[in-house]
């Protein structure tokens, strides 16, 4: 089964991996789970609910490998240089997620949405994309995916410049939580 997320599926040769990858002790392929099984039971808790796996945004689908030293490394097929809201709803968060069999993913306010030209222009597009990755865990559920975010705690007041940023943050946070 194919997952198209954001107009177009990425991932069409990637199968879903998880089940292929639980090989067992005596496997000799280096890629494989070796002890990792998700339903085995530990101190009365699913392996899965000890190891909650994760994909950061943007380190997998919007970092292109640059750092304070050197420029860009790699470039993604479905970034058309724009980061426009409509590029941004090509990503393929939600497929990947889905194929790779993790529940679980984390982003930083910014990372899912384009700025714009003043903060009214770049909360609208985070409230846009907001609004699409609600629809997507939807379409998706699994209920690993009830919490997201990785900074949906206290710790984004630490760190948050504006009054205005703090309000978008409380605010638009919640939504792709369900209760």
């Amino acid at each position: 089964m194919i997952f198209l997320c954001f107009n177009a599926a990425f991932f069409l040769v990637i199968a879903l991996v998880v089940n292929d990858l639980l090989q067992g002790p005596n496997s000799s392929n280096p890629l494989a789970y070796k002890w990792y099984n998700a339903e085995e039971e530990i101190l009365g808790k699913k392996m899965n609910d000890w190891f909650r796996f994760s994909v950061a945004f943007w380190l997998t689908f919007r970092g292109t490998g640059g750092d304070p030293f050197g420029a860009a490394t790699k470039y993604w097929p479905w970034e058309d240089g724009t980061n426009s809201v409509a590029m941004v709803k090509r990503r393929t968060n939600f497929e990947f997620l889905k194929k790779l069999g993790v529940g679980w993913w984390c982003f930083h306010d910014r990372d899912i949405a384009p700025d714009g030209n003043t903060l009214e222009e770049s909360n609208k597009n985070l409230d846009e994309v907001i609004e699409l990755a609600k629809e997507l865990q939807k379409a998706i559920h699994e209920p690993r995916l009830d919490h997201c975010g990785e900074r949906l705690s206290f710790s984004c007041i630490l760190d948050t410049c504006t009054e205005e940023q703090l309000a978008l943050r409380l605010e638009s946070m919640p939504k792709l939580l369900r209760n």
